[in-house]
């Protein structure tokens, strides 16, 4: 690492001074004598600065008494004559008092270079007599700065030696980080900031997956793909039912739908008889438990409340035939009618309108005055359309309209319901005899014992014609009719 910085003029003054060494005169203006046998005093090859005796006297200006003394020419140097203006052997340049530590010729007679722990003054900035690069001086003898190349021990982290900001080392001669702004080998995008919810987190563009939630586009990110946890990809947003992806333990299906119908209700839990949802094509019906008796059974088929499979003959017999759907528990009632075929013929559920008890369904009125329908105020509107009026048990009336009010009796009408009790009656159910104070037939136009369940697909019948009012009379149907309470 050395470098030696000896000039000319440092060469030049060294040469004279070296001359007028040798050549010197004393003060009385006498030549140098040398003598090569001086036999006096045994020295050889001496030279005697004094009287000019050749005696060989330790004189005042003898400095050759062969004693071995520096400056007895006999080639021995010693660092007392450094600075005597003389270059002796194993001197490199001798200045007399012009030897300077910041000069041509250091202290130690040695011509100045770097790395002799001299500063040169106008040639180095600093010299520490090493040659380490990681301290406050490096090569050639210059002030560790930013940008040399050489890494100052505890002051710099890295030092490249060039301007380039992107290649891992800045140049404030710290490592490029993410987050200063500078894009550095391996990111994506730098901001210039430390933000994980931008579109920039940690260098890498925003994506779904990435671990971060971008503000304003995700509503979470858990760091992965999957499609079976908390938080649903491509999208980033949390798992819900519904949703199609399966959370994984948390739930058994999801077929991207809340309809609680199908084989995965609103829950995501895979229907199953007891869940209290009615799976369409499987279940009848389901009231939440697996428990017999109580109008839906273990096995989720429709416990009837009410069934009559109609025939020519008298089926319907008795006062107490509807008392098991008032007792029923339940806030809706259902009316299927079917064919002889097995086949649903007409069909219609609603909610009840108030307490049932065994005289007061869908009227309230006294139960002699139960057969007007205008005294119904609580009848039920069914899903179809129609309007259904249930009288009392004990509700009386004889005569052709007043038998509607005779015992249990259901019938549907279309809405809006006409004034008239026994004008456009959609579906009868009743005893072909009297139920309440009389014996025989109910006084109904064309009344039959197959009649108990009349039905004319759908179209209105007239109960009291030919007796009075317009036609068509009760048409008996033959099949089954069934009442759930649910």
């Amino acid at each position: 690492m050395a470098r030696i910085f000896a000039s000319a003029t440092l060469i030049s003054s060294s040469l004279l001074a070296l001359a007028a060494c040798s050549s010197g005169t004393s003060d009385t203006g006498a030549s140098f004598e040398t003598s090569t046998s001086d036999t006096d005093d045994g020295d050889s090859d001496s030279t005697e600065t004094g009287d000019g005796d050749g005696d060989g006297d330790g004189g005042d200006g003898d400095t050759g008494d062969g004693d071995g003394d520096p400056g007895d020419g006999d080639g021995d140097t010693g660092d007392e004559n450094c600075g005597d203006g003389v270059v002796d052997p194993g001197e490199e340049c001798d200045l007399g008092p012009m030897n300077s530590a910041s000069g041509q010729c250091t202290p130690d007679c040695t011509v100045a270079s770097c790395g002799d722990g001299y500063v040169y003054e106008g040639f180095e900035e600093c010299d520490d007599g090493n040659d380490l690069d990681t301290d406050e001086c490096v090569s050639e003898c210059k002030l560790a700065t930013c940008g040399d190349g050489f890494v100052h021990e505890g002051v710099e982290e890295c030092d490249d030696g060039n301007d380039d900001e992107a290649d891992g080392c800045t140049m404030a001669c710290t490592p490029g980080s993410c987050g200063d702004g500078i894009l550095q080998e391996g990111e994506e995008c730098d901001d210039a900031n430390m933000d994980t919810s931008d579109d920039c987190p940690a260098c890498q563009l925003a994506t779904c997956g990435d671990g971060y939630i971008q503000a304003g586009v995700e509503l979470c990110d858990d760091g992965n793909l999957d499609n079976n946890d908390a938080c649903i990809s491509p999208t980033c947003v949390p798992a819900s039912c519904g949703d199609g992806f399966v959370w994984a333990g948390m739930e058994t299906c999801d077929d991207g739908n809340l309809d609680d119908t199908d084989e995965c209700p609103g829950t995501c839990e895979l229907a199953y008889c007891g869940d209290g949802y009615i799976q369409a094509g499987v279940e009848g019906c389901d009231d939440g438990n697996n428990e017999d008796n109580d109008g839906c059974s273990a096995e989720c088929e429709t416990e009837h409340c009410f069934f009559l499979d109609n025939t020519d003959e008298v089926d319907l017999i008795g006062i107490d035939w509807f008392d098991a759907c008032v007792d029923m528990p339940g806030d809706n009632i259902e009316i299927t009618v079917r064919d002889a075929n097995d086949m649903i013929v007409y069909q219609g559920s609603g909610p009840k309108v108030g307490d049932w008890t065994y005289e007061q369904l869908t009227s309230t009125d006294v139960i002699g005055e139960q057969y007007e329908v205008y005294n119904h105020d609580r009848i039920i509107t069914l899903d179809n359309g129609d309007l259904l009026r249930i009288s009392g048990k004990h509700a009386t009336n004889s005569g052709c309209g007043g038998s509607l009010g005779n015992g249990y009796v259901i019938a549907t009408y279309d809405d809006p319901l006409n004034d008239t009790y026994y004008n456009k009656i959609k579906l009868l159910v009743a005893p072909y005899e009297f139920t309440v104070t009389e014996n025989g037939p109910r006084n109904f136009g064309n009344w039959t014992p197959g009649g108990e369940l009349s039905f004319n697909d759908d179209a209105d019948m007239y109960s009291c014609f030919p007796n009075f009012g317009q036609g068509p009379s009760l048409a008996p149907f033959i099949g089954s009719v069934a009442v759930t309470v649910f």
